[in-house]
């Protein structure tokens, strides 16, 4: 399938950056943490952040970091060990159910993904982080209706949600509904962010719809962004940078 949904984040980390799972080309490698950061789910200690010497809000951002950056190398069990930890430490916390439904998800365990999902909105109805997470549930779960309007929700809340703009192009676009995804990507492209993204997928849209003049220039427009992304090693670009490559032969093969 052509389809290349965006999964939102955690908030920024003390240092300004921003952990990511698929779209963010930041991550922290296994030898720069202290191994008293994985918390055992046999662990019978009391519940405490581990003292680093930051604030305890610090430590919050760092092992929400640590989770989502061993999730990028597919090490689910530890990232839902910190989560969990976390969750145990402040069960009201509706930012780690979002994050540990996203990792559910990736693992492949989606009744827990929709159950977390559900619990941070049941937290923070205006979480829409949280919002665009479910409905990427739903979307993969052919529940395109449901998934369209939980990308609603999502950007009534927060109308800079890039990624949930773009995935709910993306579902149009699955539901035939070019015209309405079309509009997604160019209400999106006037923000100036993810545009490698978004040129691709307006590309396929007019490609689907048989504006073939107008796919190419989306295709060229998007090869030039995802080129320049995938410098800095974003596996998400360079996957999508080969698919747009793919296209765009399609096209020339057809001329």
């Amino acid at each position: 399938m052509d389809i290349h949904r965006f999964w939102n984040h955690p908030e920024r980390s003390a240092s300004g950056q921003k952990p990511a799972i698929a779209t963010s080309t930041h991550s922290v490698t296994t030898n720069e943490m202290d191994s008293s950061f994985l918390i055992s789910k046999k662990s019978e200690k009391k519940c405490s952040l581990p003292a680093s010497g930051h604030p305890e809000l610090n430590q919050v951002f760092f092992l929400r970091h640590l989770a989502l950056a061993e999730a990028q190398r597919q090490h689910y069990g530890d990232a839902l060990n910190i989560l969990g930890h976390l969750i145990e430490c402040s069960p009201n916390k509706a930012e780690d159910y979002s994050n540990r439904g996203l990792i559910y998800f990736r693992s492949g365990q989606l009744a827990n993904a929709l159950k977390d999902y559900n619990t941070a909105l049941s937290l923070n109805p205006r979480l829409d982080k949280a919002y665009n997470n479910r409905a990427n549930y739903y979307a993969a779960q052919g529940q395109l209706q449901k998934a369209i309007s939980d990308y609603d929700h999502a950007i009534d809340l927060n109308p800079y949600n890039i990624r949930a703009r773009l995935n709910q192009g993306i579902t149009f676009r699955e539901m035939k509904h070019y015209d309405a995804a079309i509009a997604c990507f160019d209400t999106a492209l006037i923000f100036g962010k993810l545009k490698g993204h978004l040129y691709a997928e307006r590309g396929r849209t007019y490609h689907l719809m048989g504006d073939w003049n107008c796919a190419i220039s989306d295709y060229h427009s998007a090869l030039t962004y995802l080129n320049r992304d995938s410098l800095v090693n974003n596996k998400v670009c360079e996957q999508l940078l080969s698919q747009v490559s793919r296209w765009l032969e399609e096209l020339k093969s057809l001329n």
